[in-house]
Parts: structure tokens; C-alpha cells; sequence
């Protein structure tokens, strides 16, 4: 059954060999698509026998388009292409949204739909590899990808420029699956340009039109990071999937790419808060009409929550925003059920948990991520705490005994008192109430406290807000010591400080970075 789709694969990836002139029907390869979606099998032997069909793909998607080529060449042959193709009798799946859509728009949505077949299907299926804390590439079997190289077939910035460009150019639950799906599988070498650089304010154009199933025209809501918004069509009109209904495919697709920004694999706490600086008044209204949309208790529903709490705590307090409104009641509950952090062991364990969960070196100063790995794989962990990872020895001799920074020599053996106090379990897989319990049971003094404690505050794995807030409390602890140094209390029994609501901060340490 895998060999049919083998062969018509190599004919799909010679007629896409030319990324300016494809000689395939738009309807063929989406009736490819369809037949992959669910055959596990075909799957598996295309990523082990047709790489070049994969890589077909992907650089179709990632060439560099002018309107002009897109116009006068791929829209025109495209449409020749599918209206005479003589094999319509065979197209299945049909049209991804409707009829209204143009040859081009199907070309590139079948696209996207083949390569998310090829990361989300199959025996190892990547996306599978990667939701894994200690699985990663796997270039032993000759499964496509064998790297996060054989992903970017061109740099990095123009790959990742043209899947936002599909995003908003054609708006369809596709292209945001697929850049979910990229993102998910590359993201330290892919998050630098979506977070940071100018397409993510246009990525938060598109998604806010993914999420105001309200408006029939396009959102139109100003400047966005400095770029003008991007333009739809004059007759663009909403297309009836992204209208309110029991599916809401477009609500649904547009959450997807927002839970694997703010929470994917090697998430930094605060990619949620960089991915959306400075648009929050646009998006927050949008996050707020989806929320009436979506299923309680659904993951989508989760997820706006939780952008809706962040947008709003940050214009809460800032100068251009001082009244952002009320919460609606789902955040206020969301709100109420996330993790304790006004408890200085609550916030401990929750940087445990954030720390475990990271595959990249732990070393200061290092930035080496799974992907950098020649195995492909996580990098190992601490024998002993079973937290932090290291790429090699050299960083993990630096990192043991690095004075500017409170070293792994000091943490280590600390962890592993929790983890003794707790039956010998991994601090990492502790729930918070057990986390509490084995911390009072190993009896630290204050000054093994306030170790640990500091610990929290050197890196990026707290948001910045409860980093500072943390750095409030140790200063505290500094005000009430006595002249010899030493620590009048328990450091567990004090409250973490409120410094304000995020929007303050930011407008207090605009400029300022985070403490090393």
C-alpha cells in the first residue's frame, strides 16, 4: 500500500523541483495530502525513501515571491494546471474551505498539509520526538528530518518571513497548524524571528483575524511594532469556516499557534509577553470575543485565558492604558487556579519544573540547544538532581564552580535533600503539596534557603515579573539580616512581595534586562 504513494511521491517532488514554475494540479496534491493524513504507513516509507519530497515542499513554501511573479506566473499556470488537469476524477478531499478559493491558495494549503502529515504522522513522528523531554531528531533510521537543517532550506529568516507571509496572506486553519507545527520542532532556531523580529507584529495581525469571528470585514487596527498592517484584498470577505459556529476552525487553528508560542517545546517564560509587547490592545479585544466561542474547559479555552491574563495584567498600570477593564469571570477562575507564587517554596518549585523541562544547556552564557546536539537528542541530565543539563564536560565544570553566579557545586546537593525528604523521588516529578512537605521535612537553615532561593533569579526561566519579585523578597532578607550575616528567620515562612502590576514594571525597567 506505502509504494503507490512512494511512487507518486517522486513524480509530486520532480514537478515541484522548479519552486518558481510547480507542473503539478492543485487539486492532485491535495488529494496527496488527504490520502497522508491518515496512513500511518505511507507516511513512515516517505520519510525514508522520498526525502526529496519533503524538501520539494518545503522550499516551494520558504522561495521568495513577488506579487508580481505571483500574479503573472505561479497564479496563471496554476489555474491552467488544475482546470485542465485529466485526472479530476481522482481528486479527493476536495477544496480545503469552499470553492472560493483560487488554484494558488489550494497549491499552498495542500503544501502545508503534506509537510504537517510528514512531521505529525508516522512511526517516530517528530512532533512526537520533540513533546519528549529526551527525544529529539533521530538521524540513525534515515527518517526525514534527520536535523533541524533538512527544515530550512533556505536561512532561517527568510524561511520563517515566508510562512508568516502565508499566514496573512492566505487565511486558512493550514498555514497556522503548519507554522505551529514548524515552530514546535525548531523553535530556538525559528522563535528569534517570529518573537522578536518584525513578522511576529504581523503575526499578530493575522491572528487577531483569526479571532474576532465577530467582525465580517478585517481588522484594520493601526500600526503594528512599527510595520503597517498587511493588506487583504478590497473584496476579501470572511470565508464561512471563520464565521461563529460549532467547529471554530479558526479559533481552533489560531490557539494552536498561540499554545506552542507561550508554552511549546523550549518555551522561555517570557516569549508570550515578548511575542505580544506593545499590540496588547489590539489583541486583548480579539482574545475576549474568542473566549465566547470556545468550549469551557477546552484547550483553546485554556489558552485564551491565559493570553487574555497576561495582556491584561500588562496594560494594567501603564501610562497609555491605566483602566484595561475588567476581567471576564473565566480568567478571574483561570487566574485563581494557576500555581501559588506569593509562597517562596512555591515559587521554587515551579522553577524546578521549568528548568527540568528545558533541553538546552544550562551552562551560563552557553545558548547551545538540543538542536546543536549531534545525536539529535536532549542534552543529559545532572546525575545526581536530575534538573539541569549540560552539552558537555567544559560547561558542566564551569557551571559547578562559576562564582559570579550561585553554582551547581551549592544547588546539587540541596535538590537532592528534597529528593531524600521525599522518598528518593526526582524533585522535577514532585506535585506542589509533596514539593512542600519533603522541603520542610529536609530541614534548611536560612542561609540554605536564601541559596536557593537566589537560584531562581539568574536565568530566564521565570517571567520577569516573579523574578523581580523574587529579587524583592531576597532584598528583604538582606534589610533584616544582622551585621554578622546571619539570617534571623526562615526564609519559607515570608510572603513573596507584590511590586505592582506588570504594566509598571515594564514602564519602571523599560530599557533595563533582566537580572543576571
Amino acid at each position: 500500500m506505502a509504494q503507490p504513494l512512494v511512487r507518486q511521491a517522486h513524480i509530486f517532488a520532480a514537478a515541484l523541483k522548479d519552486p518558481q514554475k510547480p507542473t503539478c494540479c492543485a487539486l492532485c496534491l491535495i488529494s496527496f495530502a488527504e490520502k497522508l493524513k491518515d496512513d500511518k504507513a505511507g507516511v513512515t516509507a516517505l520519510r525514508t525513501q522520498c526525502h526529496e519530497f519533503w524538501e520539494a515542499c518545503l522550499t516551494m513554501l520558504a522561495t521568495h515571491r513577488t506579487e508580481e511573479s505571483v500574479a503573472t506566473g505561479m497564479q496563471r499556470s496554476l489555474f491552467h494546471l488544475t482546470v485542465g488537469c485529466k485526472l479530476e476524477r481522482q481528486h479527493t478531499g476536495g477544496p480545503a474551505h469552499g470553492s472560493n478559493y483560487s488554484p494558488f491558495q489550494l497549491f499552498v494549503d495542500a503544501l502545508y498539509r503534506c509537510i504537517i502529515a510528514g512531521l505529525t504522522g508516522g512511526d517516530r513522528s517528530m512532533i512526537g520526538r520533540v513533546l519528549q523531554l529526551n527525544k529529539g531528531f533521530n538521524n540513525k533510521r534515515g527518517l526525514w528530518p534527520a536535523s533541524s537543517e533538512d527544515l530550512f532550506p533556505v536561512d532561517a529568516a527568510t524561511t520563517i518571513e515566508a510562512h508568516v507571509m502565508w499566514c496573512c496572506r492566505f487565511v486558512a486553519s493550514s498555514t497556522y497548524t503548519g507554522l505551529a507545527t514548524f515552530l514546535a520542532v525548531t523553535r530556538p532556531l525559528a522563535s528569534p524571528h517570529i518573537i522578536d523580529g518584525l513578522p511576529g507584529g504581523r503575526l499578530v495581525w493575522a491572528i487577531v483575524q483569526m479571532l474576532r469571528v465577530d467582525l465580517e470585514r478585517i481588522v484594520e487596527p493601526g500600526d503594528y511594532r512599527g510595520t503597517s498592517p498587511c493588506q487583504m484584498p478590497d473584496f476579501w470577505k470572511r470565508p464561512d469556516w471563520m464565521r461563529p459556529g460549532p467547529q471554530n476552525e479558526s479559533i481552533s487553528a489560531a490557539c494552536v499557534l498561540l499554545a506552542v508560542i507561550s508554552d511549546g517545546p523550549d518555551a522561555q517564560a517570557d516569549d508570550l509577553v515578548r511575542f505580544t509587547l506593545n499590540d496588547e490592545p489590539v489583541l486583548f479585544p480579539a482574545v475576549q470575543v474568542a473566549l465566547n466561542h470556545v468550549p469551557r474547559g477546552s484547550a483553546a479555552h485554556t489558552t485564551l485565558c491565559k493570553y487574555a491574563l497576561s495582556l491584561h495584567n500588562r496594560m494594567l498600570g501603564r501610562s497609555t492604558h491605566p483602566d484595561a477593564g475588567l476581567l471576564p469571570p473565566d480568567v478571574v477562575a483561570f487566574r485563581d487556579s494557576q500555581p501559588d507564587t506569593n509562597s517562596p517554596v512555591g515559587v521554587l518549585h515551579l522553577y524546578v519544573l521549568r528548568r527540568a523541562a528545558m533541553r538546552g544547556c544550562t551552562a551560563q552564557k552557553c545558548g547551545k540547544y538540543m538542536h546543536d546536539s549531534e545525536s539529535g537528542k536532549a542534552f543529559p541530565l545532572c546525575a545526581k538532581c536530575k534538573v539541569v543539563r549540560y552539552c558537555g564536560r567544559e560547561c558542566q565544570r564551569r557551571d559547578w564552580s562559576d562564582p559570579t553566579i550561585t553554582h551547581h557545586k551549592k544547588i546539587c546537593p540541596l535538590l537532592c535533600r528534597i529528593s531524600a525528604a521525599a522518598g528518593n523521588v526526582e524533585v522535577a516529578k514532585l506535585g506542589i503539596d509533596e514539593f512542600k512537605v519533603a522541603f520542610r521535612k529536609a530541614r534548611f537553615d536560612p542561609h540554605d534557603e536564601y541559596t536557593l532561593f537566589t537560584w531562581t533569579t539568574h536565568s530566564a526561566v521565570l517571567p520577569l515579573m516573579l523574578s523581580h519579585r523574587m529579587l524583592a523578597l531576597l532584598q528583604q532578607v538582606l534589610d533584616i539580616a544582622e551585621d554578622d550575616g546571619t539570617i534571623p528567620c526562615s526564609l519559607a515562612t515570608m510572603k513573596v512581595p507584590d511590586i505592582g502590576t506588570e504594566g509598571e514594571l515594564e514602564e519602571r525597567i523599560r530599557g533595563v534586562t533582566r537580572p543576571l
